[in-house]
């Protein structure tokens, strides 16, 4: 019993160690709402001179996703006719 406690506990402390203390979370996307269709861009920079992926929410529910993810990010949503 007690060798299994002191495995679990070097497990946990190697997990710890394991996690960069500069990690920053990759921000939320927002939500796509019933009703509108939606485009997320992802950018190279602060920039925004150049679209390195998307993902895009369509009225019938499709999405469609390609690139890559980056922290630089905007979002439009349009009203489903």
């Amino acid at each position: 019993m007690i060798r299994r406690l002191v495995g679990v506990a070097a497990l946990a402390a190697a997990a710890i160690v394991a996690v960069p203390a500069g990690a920053q979370a990759a921000p939320a996307l927002p939500a796509c709402g019933l009703g509108y269709t939606c485009a997320t861009y992802f950018w190279d920079s602060s920039a925004h001179t150049t679209i390195i992926g998307a993902i895009t929410q369509e009225c019938d529910g499709s999405s469609y996703t390609w690139g890559e993810r980056s922290r630089y990010v905007t979002f439009s949503s349009t009203r489903c006719s």
